[in-house]
């Protein structure tokens, strides 16, 4: 991409009385429009210090030097007349104040729809979730606004949020399943996870019969809840939350 600005600039007096430059410095061979804003401005600032002492800037080809932020000579222009402009004899001069903008500034954001990136983090943001599961939504550039639809929809019926939405993420070919189809499987495998009833009768009976593993945990051996974690997840087949285990689990453990 190669950008090549050309600039001249009018004293007020030369617009009162209606008087185009009678030159025009051309920027060669910008490689960016950062670049481009930092050269044009450096050029405006030479211009108008020549043009305040009276001086007409020659014209020419210029470039732009990064170290020194200014714009450096080139080459004069051989035939400058080829690089003359003037006005367009049937367009009239058109001038426009701020509040002709603002008019059309207001009528297009009335048209203005909402992108899709725009509407899926809408969706994201109504979600009663952690901060970090919001993020991974956003930033799975497979996950649609037809899924976020089906979600909501899944929450609507009941269904616990946070369970629902590490689905999506985590199991990709429950995503682009009809809603009944998901239901069936959210049925079959959250209810248990989000029955804290279920979980505490699991759970009691798995300090009963691991006693050991208790009062190596209670000594200081945090591995030990680890073990008990597992065998409850073993027990529920992997259905249940591991958060909700270690939480029951600590509370029973130190009743």
């Amino acid at each position: 991409m190669r950008l090549e600005p050309n600039i001249s600039i009018r004293t007020l007096d030369m617009e009162e009385k209606e008087i185009l430059p009678k030159y025009k410095v051309e920027i060669k061979n910008i490689n960016s429009f950062k670049f481009m804003e930092k050269a044009v401005l450096a050029e405006i600032v030479r211009q108008k210090s020549l043009l305040d002492r009276g001086e007409t800037p020659i014209q020419e080809n210029r470039g732009f030097s990064e170290a020194g932020g200014e714009t450096v000579s080139q080459r004069k222009k051989e035939e400058a007349h080829d690089y003359r402009y003037f006005p367009e004899p049937d367009i009239p001069p058109m001038f426009f104040d701020m509040k002709y903008f603002d008019e059309i500034s207001k009528e297009y954001k009335k048209r203005l729809t909402q992108s899709p990136l725009e509407q899926k983090n809408i969706l994201i943001s109504k979600f009663k979730i952690d901060r970090n599961i919001k993020e991974k939504l956003k930033n799975d550039d497979n996950i649609t606004i037809k899924h976020l639809e089906k979600i909501q929809k899944l929450i609507e019926l009941g269904h616990e949020e946070k369970n629902v939405i590490n689905k999506f993420i985590n199991k990709i070919e429950i995503r682009e399943m009809d809603l009944p189809r998901i239901k069936e499987i959210l049925d079959s495998q959250f209810s248990k996870i989000s029955d804290e009833k279920f979980l505490e009768n699991i759970i009691e009976k798995i300090i009963e019969g691991n006693q050991d593993a208790v009062n190596s945990y209670k000594s200081g051996k945090e591995n030990a809840l680890q073990f008990l974690v597992g065998m409850v997840m073993r027990e529920t087949k992997g259905q249940a939350d591991a958060m909700a285990i270690r939480k029951i689990l600590l509370a029973k453990i130190n009743q």
